[in-house]
This record gives structure tokens, C-alpha cells and sequence, in this order.
């Protein structure tokens, strides 16, 4: 399974950033998805 995200609001004159998050977690909804999401941002912070 995996999420996709999309930077909203690049910096000026870049190209937005687009991560592809693999996950062996179900994935089915958008909902799921932004979870997923969510845990690969706060794992910077461990």
C-alpha cells in the first residue's frame, strides 16, 4: 500500500515537493491515507 502527498505551497519558484509513502497499513480512504501521512511527518521528531 502506499500514500501520496503534495506540498501545497512550494516556495516561490520551485517545484512542489510529492512524497510516495509506502506502508504495509491498509489504505483505502483519504482519511487512512492522511494518517499515514501524519506518522512519516513526526517521525523527525523521535
Amino acid at each position: 500500500m502506499y500514500a501520496t502527498a503534495k506540498e501545497e505551497y512550494p516556495t516561490e519558484g520551485l517545484e512542489p515537493i510529492e512524497w510516495f509513502l509506502m506502508t504495509n497499513e491498509e489504505v483505502k480512504t483519504s482519511e487512512q491515507a492522511f494518517e499515514k501521512v501524519r506518522y512519516y511527518v513526526q517521525r523527525r521528531k523521535i
